[in-house]
């Protein structure tokens, strides 16, 4: 029998708010935008055998009302994800087999942010396993 398909959204989702059930989370941002808020989505990818397993590579980026919460909470995001690998955490969504940072936390500015609002960025390569 083979394992359903890898929600990744979805278990990043998952792990982020169980562990910062503080932090709001979604794949797309809503107007007003709460604080502190974190985004996943899915940006590139391919599966190695859709039947069994799926890669993908997942773009977080998170928002704050002081740089230090938005630091904070892109740490505590990286250490979750982490974690979760080398737990072998089963979701509901599936799980993380492989872990891989592309890129590692760091602060994105725009011409539109406000001035007390703080952004930081990572992205993750990850493979998993659909749920049983």
């Amino acid at each position: 029998m083979q394992a359903e398909t890898v929600d990744f959204e979805g278990l990043v989702l998952s792990l982020i708010e169980s562990w910062l059930p503080e932090i709001t989370t979604g794949t797309i941002r809503t107007s007003p935008m709460p604080l502190p808020f974190a985004q996943v989505r899915r940006i590139n990818g391919s599966s190695v055998d859709p039947r069994f397993i799926d890669r993908a590579t997942i773009d977080i980026q998170n928002w704050a009302d002081t740089r230090r919460a938005a630091l904070r909470h892109a740490a505590t995001i990286r250490s979750v994800i982490l974690t979760a690998w080398d737990d072998q955490v089963m979701t509901p969504h599936g799980n993380i087999s492989w872990y891989e940072e592309v890129q590692a936390p760091q602060e994105l500015r725009d011409e539109f942010q406000s001035d007390n609002v703080w952004r930081f960025q990572a992205t993750y390569r990850l493979t998993g396993r659909g749920a049983p």
